[in-house]
């Protein structure tokens, strides 16, 4: 259920439905580890990372904001022209030919 992306309530409610807990706390306990299984679990829609490494590079960045690499979008006030072999000017790194040329 966890690498099928199914909720933590809807995981509960399944390990509700198929074992008995002897009280409260016993479930608490459950979430707990379940909560930390899945922000442990790498996911695919994630690009392999974990919730948790994502959180910690999110965290990391918004502290230091200097480690940020240079922004190679262009300055369209220059108005300089775009060559073939120029960075695109939107800012994926990719060459202009690469990007944006061949999609018009």
């Amino acid at each position: 259920m966890i690498f099928n992306n199914a909720s933590l309530n809807d995981t509960v409610k399944y390990f509700q439905h198929r074992f008995e807990f002897p009280d409260i706390e016993f479930i608490h306990d459950l979430a707990y580890y379940l909560t930390e299984l899945l922000n442990h679990s790498r996911k695919w829609m994630l690009k392999s990372h974990t919730p948790k490494e994502i959180s910690q590079r999110r965290e990391s960045m918004m502290e230091s904001p200097s480690v940020h690499p240079q922004s190679n979008v262009m300055d369209f006030k220059s108005r300089k022209a775009i060559g073939r072999n120029d960075p695109c000017p939107c800012g994926s790194g990719k060459k202009y030919k690469k990007c944006y040329l061949n999609s018009s």
